[in-house]
């Protein structure tokens, strides 16, 4: 049994360009990109993807992940940039977790859970915020997961009341 390394490589998309001669107007046309998770990034989809699954998955945090890649292929990406990515996954979700949030809620029966969590804020280095998980499903259906900076007394009834 081996192991092969991860390989990075910089993938180039070749689009044709057609220009008609009769109907100047135009001028010239190309292809159109395939869609891309991040419009413009230079980084590819499975790249993202391997990030997203990276934070969540595997538990492996963000400027973990930064430093990882420069140490192993010497490739330099901020943790804000990869912050960023991780938000625009979180944004396309949206979407599926309001109809995961409107199936639960049709329900007669949820469950709800708060956990406080530590959360690292930019300012204060050394320093944890105190946040909150709410948890919201019911058994045998869909989880859905509320984050909070505070706790406030907005906890189920922004949940319920979020569409």
């Amino acid at each position: 049994m081996g192991v092969e390394p991860e390989k990075y490589f910089v993938l180039i998309t070749k689009r044709e360009k057609r220009a008609c001669r009769s109907c100047e107007e135009l001028g010239v046309v190309s292809a159109s990109l395939p869609p891309r998770i991040i419009e413009k990034c230079l980084a590819s989809d499975r790249i993202v993807i391997d990030t997203v699954i990276g934070k969540w998955c595997n538990h492996t945090p963000l400027h973990r992940q930064s430093m990882i890649l420069e140490r192993d292929i010497g490739l330099e990406i901020s943790r804000a940039t990869l912050d960023g990515w991780v938000l625009k996954v979180g944004e396309l979700l949206i979407p599926m977790v309001a109809a995961m949030r409107r199936e639960l809620i049709s329900g007669s029966y949820i469950q709800a859970d708060e956990a406080p969590v530590d959360v690292q804020m930019r300012e204060g280095r050394g320093k944890n915020h105190q946040a909150y998980l709410w948890q919201y499903g019911r058994p045998g259906g869909s989880v859905v997961f509320d984050f909070r900076l505070g706790r406030g007394r907005d906890g189920p009834k922004r949940f319920l009341g979020q569409f």
